[in-house]
């Protein structure tokens, strides 16, 4: 079964899909606990929390619960969703694909990426993990493997929480090179560094092709706010 931890109708908040109508479908579980800043989706990936809240679902009956709602753009997220029963995961995310509903898969990269992820209407939002989040040299070969995958319609996403950060971001794409996925600079949401500092960091390193990433919910609700 799946591990639900809650489902939602609101916008994209971020990644190519931003301001979107979406529907969320949220996993609980992770393999990440991140422990140089806190998740901002801590009910998702602390046991003590999602345990009690988690709902249990097969992939067609969270179709079903899709279908209820309306819009046609689908956020499969977490916690990590790449750590749920792989099988039923597939299950869940072919049947959507097939009923012409399109996908963003937001993941941390650790787990290899399914075959869905690639299809035309599956765009991957990638977040890749830097030393300052505790996290930065777990599974590094998965996460190679993963990144070189993917193609002009996904993304990778590196969270920085100080200049330190840019400077580790910076210097990790130059030994990438451009990449032929879009790449998207954000912020630790309550670090000293702001959006403008990450602007100017871009701009006199003529990083020309990231991309500023702002958590848009954030600025509509409370950053803690969970939507139902």
């Amino acid at each position: 079964m799946l591990r639900l931890s809650e489902l939602y109708m609101s916008v994209q908040g971020e990644g190519p899909n931003v301001g979107k109508p979406t529907t969320f479908v949220r996993f609980a579980g992770c393999n990440y606990t991140c422990p140089g800043w806190p998740c901002d989706t801590q009910w998702a990936i602390d046991p003590k929390i999602y345990r009690k809240e988690q709902v249990s679902k097969s992939p067609e009956e969270l179709v079903e619960d899709v279908e209820r709602l309306v819009p046609s753009h689908v956020c499969i997220t977490g916690g990590e969703p790449l750590i749920q029963s792989r099988k039923n995961l597939d299950d869940f995310a072919w049947e959507l694909l097939h009923k012409r509903y399109s996908i963003d898969l937001f993941t941390n990269g650790s787990q290899l990426l399914p075959s869905w992820a690639f299809a035309t209407m599956s765009t991957v939002i990638m977040d890749w993990k830097l030393p300052s989040s505790g996290e930065g040299e777990k599974d590094l070969d998965v996460r190679k493997q993963n990144r070189h995958a993917l193609m002009q319609k996904d993304a990778v996403k590196l969270v920085v929480k100080d200049y330190d950060d840019l400077k580790y971001a910076s210097e990790l794409l130059d030994s990438w090179g451009v990449p032929v996925h879009q790449v998207y600079f954000g912020r630790v949401w309550d670090a000293e560094l702001q959006d403008s500092n990450i602007v100017d960091y871009i701009l006199e390193n003529h990083l020309y092709y990231v991309k500023l990433n702002i958590q848009t919910h954030k600025m509509i609700w409370p950053a803690e706010a969970r939507r139902t």
